[in-house]
């Protein structure tokens, strides 16, 4: 190899020119890598995983995810999710009970709904609507009260639990909802105002199915490898 170095016979070896093209296709990618904008997955050694991961990506690719979502209570919590889907191309329509906090981040690019009724006529369907609001009363309010998301949701629409219910009275609140045909995620939310804007982590309880059809969202939602999704209504909660 060090002869034909010398005597610069080019099939031995790779020329500078050639380095410094290969530099310039991999230095992106490494920089991304570093910088966390692709998240690196990882793999059983003899595993079917690989193949299941680009059947999903297959599968993703044919069907267009919606990239649209409801967010009902702009508090702290709300408000940075709000932000930070925003900021990852998601279009966002807010609602809050008190104005003040819609128009604060309409400034910021979110979609202002001045009720509920506004809120859902924005979104493309099937619908996807994140209810972060106390847990107890308040939740029940925004689902079931007398304008409660039942009043305008219809078969096939998405409701999000996102804050901390206790998980009894989030599989109550599935059982209704489905009657009406509405489907359920409930999704505890960690890492306090500061994940919530910057990235979260999240536990998501529901039908698998469900949970696979928005995995997309978590993902954006949350740090790297911060979500985690289990079977059954409450499970997220619990």
């Amino acid at each position: 190899l060090l002869l034909q170095a010398i005597d610069g016979d080019q099939t031995w070896f790779v020329g500078k020119k050639e380095i410094q093209a290969m530099w310039g296709m991999i230095d992106p990618y490494i920089w991304a890598w570093g910088k966390n904008l692709v998240p690196l997955k990882t793999y059983t050694p003899d595993g079917n995983d690989i193949a299941l991961e680009a059947k999903d990506l297959l599968e993703s690719v044919k069907i267009k995810k919606p990239r649209a979502i409801g967010i009902i209570g702009l508090g702290r919590m709300g408000g940075g999710i709000a932000e930070h889907l925003h900021e990852k191309n998601w279009h966002v329509v807010g609602y809050n009970k008190t104005p003040e906090a819609t128009r604060a981040l309409f400034k910021k690019g979110i979609e202002p709904a001045k009720d509920m009724q506004t809120l859902i006529s924005a979104l493309p369907t099937p619908r996807l609507v994140w209810v972060m609001v106390p847990s107890g009363k308040a939740v029940d309010d925004v689902m079931f009260g007398e304008d409660g998301l039942i009043h305008y949701l219809e078969k096939g629409d998405v409701v999000v639990d996102g804050g901390n219910s206790y998980y009894k009275e989030t599989i109550r609140r599935g059982i209704r909802l489905k009657k009406h045909g509405i489907r359920f995620i409930d999704a505890g939310v960690s890492g306090g105002p500061d994940g919530a804007r910057d990235g979260a982590c999240i536990m998501a309880g529901g039908d698998m199915k469900l949970l696979k059809e928005y995995e997309h969202l978590f993902r954006d939602m949350t740090v790297h490898r911060g979500y985690q999704m289990f079977e059954g209504t409450g499970a997220g909660h619990f």
